[in-house]
């Protein structure tokens, strides 16, 4: 009985293996990122706000946050005020090698919406519209939570990546930020 029990044991955990072997998606502990930490930055181009056309060839030789997020998300919201008062306007007076790029997944008929969000929040770091979530996919799944921060080094290779937000991520962020433009 205790063997027929072991070799089931063993038949499933087999099986487990087999099945996310065929996973095309790497996997992080929540299973979104399709992205892993010392991957190169994918590459992608992008539209901002401003009607700038860029591509991520331009944050090359940057420290780079990437950061996703929607105005219906309370997180994200939270996020993008924290980002921008304790990491952006601290470190960009200190170092011209930081980069944050914000992509928002509001839909197209909710860009006046998003607009009044960032001119209220006081964010002054640039946004784009990624609203077919192109740029998104690029770095999770199609269903992941839309609230994602991924810290690329001046190499172009992925450092940090976070799928939440809150004090000790925000913590986590900042010490990244500060060891990656120390090392300059």
């Amino acid at each position: 009985m205790r063997w027929y029990i072991i070799t089931l044991i063993f038949s499933a955990l087999m099986s487990y293996a087999e099945i996310q072997a065929q996973n095309p998606y790497r996997r992080d502990n929540d299973g979104h990122f399709i992205v892993g930490i010392g991957d190169d930055m994918p590459s992608f181009s992008y539209i901002t706000l401003e009607g700038d056309t860029l591509d991520s060839d331009f944050l090359r030789g940057q420290v780079c946050i990437i950061q996703f997020v929607a105005s219906w998300c309370p997180y994200g919201k939270g996020q993008m005020k924290a980002i921008e008062d304790l990491i952006w306007r601290k470190f960009s007076k200190k170092s011209d090698k930081l980069s944050i790029l914000g992509f928002t997944e509001d839909f197209p008929q909710d860009t006046a919406q998003f607009r009044v969000l960032i001119k209220e929040k006081g964010i002054s770091y640039p946004f784009c519209f990624d609203t077919d979530e192109r740029v998104f996919k690029l770095f999770a799944t199609p269903k992941a939570s839309v609230t994602r921060l991924i810290i690329i080094n001046e190499e172009g290779k992925i450092v940090s990546m976070e799928d939440e937000f809150y004090r000790k991520t925000l913590k986590r962020t900042r010490k990244t930020i500060k060891q990656l433009l120390k090392k300059r």
